[in-house]
């Protein structure tokens, strides 16, 4: 879905008081939506915001994160090309997020780059959810995971099997084990 430029701005300026869920799954917003949306009165109520395949990029992402999300529990990016840089944008986000408990960054072409850095940030610290499936996040990424001082809430943990190695899948095993790890 595309929205008429002017149609979204009027979207985001409108404040909507009580608004606690966004979808927009789907709807293709680049830097400029992503910097419209960031700018948004309702971001303040929101506690809920999917943008699964909005193609988004890293310059989407970097709009996005620049501005704080206070209530914000659930977070979906699933499918925006957001790549190492893009995931180290987020990973830096942590003060924009203080209360994300699901993350959702599946398909995003992730590397151990990105991935360590997100281990080594507090913007892990209240997950219960975290979905890092289809990404590259190698046995680095996934050692980094394993030792990440801040996951130590989660219940649910999609990984790719295939892209974490041998090494990488035991580390992550032993320290969240199978009954939270679901490996695609």
């Amino acid at each position: 879905m595309i929205f008429q430029p002017e149609a979204f701005a009027q979207l985001v300026r409108n404040p909507f008081p009580a608004l606690e869920s966004l979808k927009l799954n789907n709807v293709r917003l680049r830097a400029r939506e992503a910097t419209q949306l960031a700018g948004a009165a309702f971001t303040t109520t929101l506690k809920e915001l999917l943008l699964d395949n909005c193609e988004l990029g890293v310059a989407g992402v970097e709009a996005l994160v620049a501005t704080r999300f206070p209530v914000l529990t659930t977070l979906d990016l699933s499918r925006n090309r957001l790549g190492s840089r893009g995931g180290i944008a987020l990973a830096n986000a942590a003060p924009s997020f203080l209360v994300l408990t699901t993350l959702k960054l599946w398909d995003n072409k992730l590397n151990s780059d990105a991935v360590t850095a997100l281990a080594d940030n507090p913007l892990l610290a209240n997950l219960t959810e975290l979905d890092l499936n289809s990404n590259k996040i190698g046995p680095a990424g996934a050692i980094a995971l394993a030792n990440s001082k801040y996951l130590k809430h989660l219940k649910t943990f999609t990984v790719d099997e295939k892209t974490v190695g041998k090494k990488g899948k035991q580390a992550l095993l032993d320290r969240f084990g199978e009954d939270v790890i679901s490996w695609r």
